[in-house]
């Protein structure tokens, strides 16, 4: 494995210097995922942190009754289960392939041993705990003050910038994301979510090209986004 496409695309490591990566490189184990496929349940013991070389990942709670609450959609070069991997108690939610993943992962110990001999790498990791938080602290604010069109269009404003492609006219979300996953990552129903999608293609705020939503008017979302 070339340490350097290993970890090419995934921000959290990609600055490290030569000889860290070099270091790291015997540790990483590549593990493939088929689409459905549970990568880890909510409450399993927290023994390694996963990144994304290709595919998705959807982080989830769930509840007794069976309803689902999607936290996040990861795709490639994002990294999953990290809070788990570096305090040791069980799995805050579960991680589920939504498509086949290919994935490569550090165990805690390696990962514990490589950050105490390479402390910039460990800065890198407070950051990424740190926009977590952030990132949580907007999903509570959303949910408090933004109706479902502000909670929609904050969605796909925050995924087009994660991971979207530039089509000229607008930013494509660069993967297929279905109405009952947008549905459960903004805490709303199928049926509001289609009413929206439908209501911001009537206005030209987005389009849909073979399955993929394609931001058109990313003014016009953000000012539907604010509070």
């Amino acid at each position: 494995m070339n340490t350097n496409d290993s970890w090419s695309g995934v921000p959290l490591l990609s600055n490290l210097t030569k000889d860290e990566l070099n270091d790291l490189q015997p540790f990483l184990t590549k593990r493939l995922f088929r689409e459905g496929d549970i990568i880890f349940h909510q409450d399993d013991p927290g023994d390694r942190l996963f990144l994304i070389r290709d595919g998705r990942v959807k982080i989830s709670l769930l509840a007794e009754d069976g309803r689902e609450n999607v936290i996040a959609i990861m795709a490639k070069g994002d990294c999953f289960g990290e809070l788990a991997a570096l305090d040791g108690l069980p799995r805050s939610a579960t991680a589920t392939a939504m498509e086949r993943t290919e994935t490569l992962f550090l165990r805690r110990g390696d990962l514990l041993q490589f950050l105490e001999r390479h402390p910039g790498a460990a800065i890198k990791v407070i950051d990424l705990l740190s926009r977590r938080l952030r990132q949580t602290d907007e999903q509570i604010a959303d949910l408090a003050f933004l109706d479902v069109h502000g909670r929609v269009a904050r969605k796909l404003l925050e995924l087009a910038s994660a991971h979207g492609v530039d089509k000229g006219q607008g930013t494509e979300i660069g993967f297929f994301l279905s109405q009952q996953e947008l549905a459960n990552l903004v805490g709303a129903s199928r049926e509001s979510v289609n009413k929206v999608i439908n209501y911001f293609k009537d206005k030209g705020y987005l389009a849909i090209n073979r399955g993929r939503i394609v931001l058109m008017n990313r003014r016009a979302l953000e000012q539907r986004a604010s509070y």
